[in-house]
């Protein structure tokens, strides 16, 4: 009987958890993962673009303010913040410190080999796909584990390039797309839920 009843108990506690979702809901959700993966792509392509001289830094340096210019201006817009000048003086904080600190995060891994810090990025980027925030309620989640292991995934990569403006504005895109960005498209998705959807097909 002891048996039996845990076994039954175990089929309840099942069915108790299980969620239901539909396929537009599914596609909704896979299209978040897909919107962190091109993020990710995105950063490799700048930083490839840059390592081979592919554009210059005033082409690099442009196309970084313009997506922080319209991620910070939909974001303001979205959360309707009381006091601007808060996020003003956090804007200029992080900038003033960043560009300080830059030469001295470019030349941390100096010493480990090209195909080591490559590897190393590789597997930052791939765990921070685990514990990334999808706008659900999961015991995995880890928002802040997430965006330090991308940003732990730059840190490797900026090592790589020739100058401290270029490593700086790579930190700046690091940050863009992997602190604001996820907040902004969470902060969409929970609006409605059919705007990833959209987002993916624009960042394709």
């Amino acid at each position: 009987m002891s048996m039996e009843f845990i076994s039954f108990s175990c089929r309840i506690l099942i069915l108790v958890t299980v969620v239901e979702y539909s396929f537009v809901e599914a596609v909704c959700g896979a299209s978040l993962v897909m919107l962190h993966s091109n993020a990710i792509i995105f950063y490799y392509l700048v930083f490839d673009s840059i390592k081979n001289s592919s554009i210059s830094f005033v082409q690099h340096f442009s196309l970084i303010f313009a997506i922080a210019l319209i991620l910070y201006t939909i974001y303001l817009y979205m959360i309707r913040p009381r006091n601007l000048q808060d996020h003003f003086y956090t804007f200029i904080t992080l900038l003033c410190f960043g560009y300080v600190l830059t030469p001295v995060i470019r030349t941390l891994t100096d010493t480990i080999s090209t195909d080591t810090i490559y590897a190393m990025s590789f597997i930052l980027f791939l765990t921070s796909f685990v514990f990334h925030d999808y706008a659900m309620i999961a015991p995995l989640v880890s928002t802040i584990l997430s965006v330090n292991l991308s940003l732990a995934a730059s840190v490797c990569l900026v090592s790589r390039v020739s100058s401290n403006e270029s490593a700086f504005s790579l930190l700046a895109l690091s940050m863009l797309l992997f602190s604001y960005w996820p907040q902004m498209r969470n902060i969409l998705y929970r609006k409605w839920s059919k705007s990833s959807l959209i987002l993916i097909i624009f960042s394709s």
